[in-house]
């Protein structure tokens, strides 16, 4: 049975002299199992097994990479300098044996190119590994198996047809947030760094001059109720500062209400600005009217009919004036 397993991560794919495991950046480790049976079915054991009989095809060709370099067998391969011979300790001693169980074993895979094979990993490319040359006994015949037991893809675009390679499309969660390059601003307010990471707008809370910089002469309209940006209660102060409020009424100037008959149904703004008027302005109370006055103090803008029966005072709802 061959494994699928999708697409992986290549790392930096960096050649490096005998394709050094240590080295960082490092791809994927692919850990392959598989299992080796005779012709009645029965698992058997592969003593001949080696990590050189398992061979990586890239996009269909027909040609196995240039070295073995990070291939092992078992499970201790990962942090050796895997060559293109076999050494004779450590992990790669390793029968590859699930021992004691007969028949079951495992390889391992790192993704890094090695100096004599740059460029076999890259982005985009899909690789079949096979394992070769074993020798397994049929009847009372030897034969040579060879069978494919995993395929996989390094995430990102190849560059060919005009395409250009962008490696590795997932977020780096550390440069993202590591970064404290200046901020840029791009067309329409999109947000950059000299590094190209998040860490500026993140760390400095700068979003809001990044975004409405660029924004702000085609929709400030100065000193109105209602601006998209404005000179003093810009969004800026929204994003930077987190207060939503403050920037959206305490800066935002509100005018009186005029004169009119109030709304059963009226906006926060509206209802605001109204007890406002009425706590600040100039209002007088007769043995009949209730009147409300503009800012002038001599224009009565609301009213309402008042009556006192030395038992209940009564105030009828608010009317338009004069």
């Amino acid at each position: 049975m061959t494994i699928h397993f999708g697409k992986r991560n290549g790392g930096d794919m960096a050649a490096t002299a005998g394709g050094d495991q240590s080295a960082a950046n490092l791809g994927d480790t692919l850990y392959i199992p598989f299992q080796f049976f005779n012709d009645s079915g029965a698992s058997i054991f592969d003593t001949g097994l080696e990590f050189t009989d398992i061979e990586i095809f890239k996009n269909n060709f027909g040609t196995t990479r240039a070295t073995d370099s990070g291939v092992f067998l078992g499970d201790t391969g990962l942090g050796l300098i895997v060559g293109g011979t076999r050494p004779t300790s450590g992990g790669q001693a390793d029968t590859g044996n699930y021992t004691p169980f007969q028949g079951l074993y495992r390889c391992g895979i790192r993704i890094q190119n090695n100096t004599a094979d740059t460029g076999f990993f890259d982005a985009g490319s899909m690789y079949h590994v096979a394992l070769t040359g074993q020798s397994l006994k049929t009847g009372q015949a030897m034969v040579e198996v060879n069978f494919f037991i995993a395929t996989f893809e390094i995430e990102g675009k190849n560059a060919s047809a005009g395409r250009a390679s962008v490696g590795d499309p997932k977020v780096d969660v550390i440069s993202a947030i590591g970064d404290t390059g200046a901020i840029n601003t791009g067309p329409n307010g999109h947000l950059s760094t000299d590094s190209g990471t998040l860490a500026t707008v993140l760390d400095t809370g700068k979003v809001s001059v990044a975004v409405w910089n660029s924004l702000s002469a085609a929709h400030q309209v100065a000193a109105t109720y209602g601006r998209d940006v404005a000179d003093s209660g810009k969004v800026a102060a929204v994003l930077d500062t987190g207060k939503a409020a403050a920037a959206v009424w305490v800066n935002h100037v509100i005018a009186e209400p005029a004169q009119g008959l109030p709304a059963a149904t009226a906006s926060l703004g509206d209802k605001l600005s109204f007890l406002y008027k009425a706590w600040r302005n100039r209002h007088t109370v007769t043995a009949t009217t209730y009147s409300l006055f503009a800012d002038d103090a001599t224009t009565v803008d609301q009213k309402a009919t008042v009556s006192d029966d030395a038992t209940t005072f009564d105030r009828t709802e608010i009317e338009t004036g004069p």
